[in-house]
């Protein structure tokens, strides 16, 4: 059986979208789009109210990956739409879960942490085997998980840039108090999230008009080259970092804090580097819908 199937996320710092083939018992990439909607625009320690033009951005963000799921002619039936701590801590995030399902015609699932960390896991090893953790670092939430543990803590890069700024020192602290108390344990870590995302991409010096998966997919992401990267960057204005390659605009204002989580991360798991991976928790979706199909996914291709 051949058929298209697509997932929507619609996260706290951007709305993603992926298409991917099913046939031979493979899911083959097709298409993505991400754009930077940024609904949790003022969160900080606790919950927020999305609204104004945050809630705009994010409709007409849905608009968009609904013209690309019609245009790889993904039937409603093989469609996930979906939600993490974008409407997890919203505080009207009911009412904005209506407004998609009636732009959409489509449930809109609200993910749960224990959720979330699971299906992380799950695309990560579609396309990367032989990791014991992994991280999913959104802008909301950062979620851990291993094969007897799943965690899910509020160290999202747009919710630390909130409380911190880009005062690296206390976000690396905040992390790694947060961390503490976590039974976490492991020696290889996959990470996936826009933040690892422009990480591979800058480390690869890659524009994002060039983005494939396959470019990037497996790149090894040192606790060095973090720290280095950080120093960069911090030294660039906002603006100035708009010209850097392989980061996305709409993330200049969020990048030191994303970096700096991943580092504390590192350094409290005692690791050196971490693997990024492009497959995580759309694909796990998407294989999710294949399953419940009856269709076998042994396999990914990028």
């Amino acid at each position: 059986m051949d058929v298209n199937l697509g997932a929507v996320d619609l996260g706290s710092n951007s709305l993603r979208c992926l298409v991917v083939g099913y046939a031979k018992k493979r899911l083959t990439y097709r298409a993505s789009g991400l754009w930077i909607t940024r609904i949790t625009e003022g969160i900080g320690s606790g919950s927020f109210v999305a609204e104004g033009r945050a809630v705009d951005r994010t409709m007409a963000a849905v608009r968009e990956a609904l013209k690309m799921l019609d245009a790889f002619g993904v039937e409603k039936s093989m469609t996930k739409v979906f939600a993490t701590e974008s409407l997890r801590a919203a505080g009207n995030g009911h009412s904005i879960k209506m407004m998609i399902e009636q732009l959409c015609a489509l449930p809109v699932d609200i993910l749960s942490p224990s959720e979330e960390a699971y299906l992380s896991r799950k695309g990560a090893l579609l396309g990367l085997g032989g990791h014991d953790v992994v991280f999913d670092l959104g802008g909301g939430s950062l979620e851990l998980s291993g094969e007897d543990f799943a965690h899910s803590f509020p160290l999202g890069a747009v919710r630390m840039t909130g409380l911190y700024g880009e005062d690296w020192k206390k976000i690396k602290d905040a992390v790694k108090i947060a961390l503490a108390g976590a039974k976490i344990h492991g020696k290889k870590l996959a990470g996936v999230g826009g933040t690892s995302s422009n990480l591979a991409m800058m480390a690869k010096g890659l524009p994002n008009s060039e983005y494939h998966p396959s470019k990037i997919h497996g790149c090894k992401i040192s606790l060095e080259y973090l720290a280095l990267t950080r120093q960069r960057l911090k030294s660039l204005s906002v603006d100035e970092r708009k010209n850097v390659l392989g980061l996305e605009r709409g993330r200049e204002d969020i990048i030191i804090a994303g970096i700096s989580v991943i580092e504390a991360l590192l350094e409290s798991l005692n690791l050196k580097e971490y693997t990024h991976s492009e497959t995580d928790l759309l694909w796990a979706q998407c294989a999710a819908m294949a399953e419940s199909r009856g269709l076998e996914v042994e396999g990914i291709v990028l």
